[in-house]
């Protein structure tokens, strides 16, 4: 895992309150990751063409899906997840 990554992951942690000294990069993407949202329910990972969603370790992928384009950061807001994209 990169810098960016971990900075990434750190910021997810404090982000989520969530009290574990590691998580997981979720799931696997086909290009680098891009960016990482919680809900404190869920940690969602944006890669160049795939959205992973995994539990608050990162460890197990709840849902993964292949989206059009270059996709970019995330955030999550009241329930709904939105991603910066060129389409």
């Amino acid at each position: 895992m990169n810098l960016r990554n971990v900075l990434l992951a750190v910021s997810v942690l404090a982000a989520c309150a969530v009290q574990a000294e590691t998580i997981t990069c979720g799931g696997d993407g086909p290009s680098h990751l891009q960016g990482v949202a919680c809900d404190g329910t869920s940690i969602y990972w944006s890669y160049t063409t795939r959205l992973v969603k995994t539990d608050l370790t990162g460890t197990n992928v709840l849902a993964a899906v292949d989206v059009a384009g270059h996709s970019g950061d995330l955030c999550v807001h009241n329930g709904k997840v939105y991603i910066a994209t060129d389409e």
